[in-house]
């Protein structure tokens, strides 16, 4: 079941273009993130999902217009801080099976911590792929996880950085080119 849904979300500023027609859906108890490069146009998408700003498009919380009223967010810290914000929300998620969407642009926590990532182009924003992170949970510190995802941010970092990696034949893998 699909608890958020966003279709076709665009947001300028005047003659800046900054969101061009983001679509994408969190499914229920699911993980999800969205990164993209920096003045992408993430903090735009999270005030909109917030309600703080309006846009054109869709945007849908369990089928209904989303009112900004069922999100909370964690600020950015340091470091040391940020890993155990992880951990713990990793944990919470674990307990809670709550629906997460994660705004960020840190490749490896949005490895650490997701089901699925979307990943925006430079601005205008839009999605142009979607990775699956098919890691076994709790998510470890193991050689062979670590090995794993770090396939997995390399993928994304190359399509960030312009490189684009070859299609994986994992079904949950697109890209919106």
């Amino acid at each position: 079941m699909t608890r958020l849904e966003l279709r076709d979300v665009r947001k300028s500023f005047g003659a800046l273009e900054v969101l061009a027609g983001v679509s994408l859906d969190v499914g229920a108890g699911e993980f999800v993130s969205i990164l993209g490069p920096s003045g992408a146009g993430k903090s735009t998408l999270f005030q909109l999902l917030t309600g703080a700003i309006r846009g054109e498009g869709e945007m849908r919380f369990d089928g209904a217009p989303l009112d900004g009223a069922r999100f909370a967010f964690m600020p950015q810290r340091d470091a040391l801080t940020r890993a155990a914000m992880q951990r713990w929300l990793e944990g919470m998620w674990q307990s809670h099976r709550w629906t997460a969407l994660l705004i960020t642009h840190d490749v490896r926590e949005a490895v650490l911590l997701s089901d699925r990532i979307y990943v925006l182009s430079a601005r205008p924003a839009r999605v142009v792929r979607e990775v699956a992170v098919p890691l076994p949970r709790p998510r470890t510190e193991s050689a062979a996880l670590a090995r794993e995802a770090a396939a997995i941010e390399a993928g994304i970092l190359d399509t960030l950085l312009g490189q684009p990696t070859p299609i994986n034949d994992h079904p949950m893998e697109r890209r919106n080119d």
